[in-house]
């Protein structure tokens, strides 16, 4: 057996290692909590106790849109196993974050060889976003897995005469069900068989397009269910969004600022990749890597295939109109898997440069993460921009209301960012309370309103305070 452990064997384990440590050292001290997360862990905990299968999932940022039901099936196990404990989430997505450094490397090892393999998984165990995309412990993190295995199978569908087309649309509907945006890798596929038509036999077609349904049964029949409203929606929005891009429609209309935020978010979504912060070797790199694949992929058959699907993503994006973040979700390891090719190329002549640049971005990404905004983040205060709120300060807050409460009904509002939101983007706070047996009841003549944003509190009110959270008490 140690015969077989070859050097890059310890390599890859200790890249694993350094991922695994950035994403577990003080996971419990830092969980991320939201009101967001606490809509979809109330919903979840709704169907477990009336024993109903969803038939949907999450909401998206559309109001009408909501996703497939798995994140909703694999939380509906993992939240009663644990007592409906909010780090189920944290630890949950460490460990998918983990996974994700050996599935990179599994899939540039067989498309790329192994340095590009050990490079791109040491890149995807301490970008910034990749860290951060663990940390926030949100069912679209799954797409930015998924990304690997779909992108595998597309280049292997092109070798094996589409007989991987049915695990290809597989893979696909799975996305599908974590997040909207891979919709935007279908037409990237569909170029790709197109160009490579004669290598794909057309038999294999229809399997692909059931691969991708079954996956989507529920989803499908709850649409059936309700008169196909939210497809209905869908396919009406996508040409509503490309007309409105130019100008036939009021709305997203391109807009000199909107182009510029289009452009300068693609560089910013390659520089986060691989550093915190913004310099001159990152936007050197951005450009470096971009030229490089543009002038190798036409003699490297994954390279294009990766190449195609970046660029009509990107095209999806780009008439969208100024995508948010988090939409970068479907091309996520595109940077990181361009940065190590071209590095695995410029280590056969400058091993050196590539040795220097590596540790310069290991060296100031750890800075980063152990300054006062990551690893050193308070943990028991709001932050000053009202972003974060330490989830184990929201328990100090609720164990105070309930014990406050004691056996009288209350109800409950919230003041602070995206309060707007229905419910005051409270439900964080109400599933806590709800795990402690105090569900807050809107018609109650008790309530209590958490104050994150302390900026403008009542006059005439009793103000308890928990660090610097503000409590009133109106009955």
């Amino acid at each position: 057996m140690f015969k077989k452990v070859s050097k890059y064997t310890f390599i890859l384990l200790g890249i694993i290692i350094l991922g695994t440590f950035l994403r577990f050292y003080m996971l419990q001290r830092n969980i991320i909590f939201n009101g967001e997360m606490g809509h979809d862990y109330m919903t979840i905990r709704d169907f477990v106790e009336r024993h109903q299968i969803p038939l949907i999932g999450p909401r998206t940022s559309h109001e009408w849109f909501f996703i497939g039901p798995l994140f909703y099936w694999i939380f509906g196990l993992l939240l009663p196993l644990f007592h409906y404990n909010v780090a189920v989430g944290a630890y949950f997505f460490a460990i998918v974050g983990v996974a994700s450094i050996l599935v990179c490397y599994l899939v540039i090892k067989s498309l790329f060889g192994q340095k590009a393999a050990l490079i791109s998984s040491f890149l995807v165990s301490f970008s910034p976003l990749w860290v951060a995309l663990a940390h926030d412990a949100r069912f679209n993190g799954m797409t930015a897995v998924l990304f690997f295995p779909f992108y595998y199978l597309l280049v292997k569908s092109v070798g094996d005469k589409g007989r991987s087309l049915f695990l290809l649309g597989l893979t696909l509907g799975i996305m599908f069900s974590f997040f909207p945006s891979p919709i935007l890798l279908l037409p990237g596929a569909l170029v790709v068989i197109f160009i490579y038509r004669k290598r794909v036999d057309k038999k294999y077609f229809l399997p692909g397009i059931l691969g991708f349904i079954v996956p989507n049964i529920p989803y499908l029949i709850y649409n059936a269910a309700h008169k196909f409203e939210i497809l209905g929606n869908l396919f009406a929005w996508i040409p509503y969004r490309v007309l409105g891009f130019f100008g036939l429609y009021p709305k997203n209309t391109a807009t000199p600022h909107i182009l510029q935020t289009s452009i300068t978010g693609l560089y910013t979504f390659f520089q986060q990749s691989y550093l915190h912060d913004g310099n001159i070797l990152t936007f050197t790199l951005f450009f470096a890597v971009v030229v490089y694949a543009l002038v190798k992929m036409r003699k490297n058959i994954p390279l294009q295939v990766l190449m195609i699907i970046f660029a009509t993503s990107y095209l999806g994006l780009f008439l969208h109109g100024a995508p948010p973040q988090h939409y970068y979700l479907v091309i996520f390891p595109v940077p990181v898997i361009l940065l190590s090719l071209f590095l695995e190329n410029m280590s056969k002549k400058y091993l050196w440069a590539v040795v220097l640049i590596l540790g310069y971005l290991v060296i100031f990404n750890f800075k980063f993460f152990f300054s006062s905004d990551w690893f050193g983040v308070n943990s028991v205060r709001v932050s000053d921009d009202l972003s974060y709120v330490p989830s184990s300060l929201q328990l100090r807050v609720v164990n105070f209301i309930a014990k406050d409460a004691g056996p009288n009904k209350f109800s409950l509002a919230r003041v602070g960012l995206s309060d707007q939101f229905g419910e005051n983007f409270s439900l964080n706070y109400q599933f806590l309370l709800r795990n402690l047996n105090k569900m807050p009841e809107k018609s109650a003549a008790l309530r209590y309103t958490i104050y994150e944003d302390t900026s403008d509190l009542p006059q005439n009110e009793k103000i308890f305070w928990v660090e610097n959270v503000a409590i009133t008490k109106n009955e």
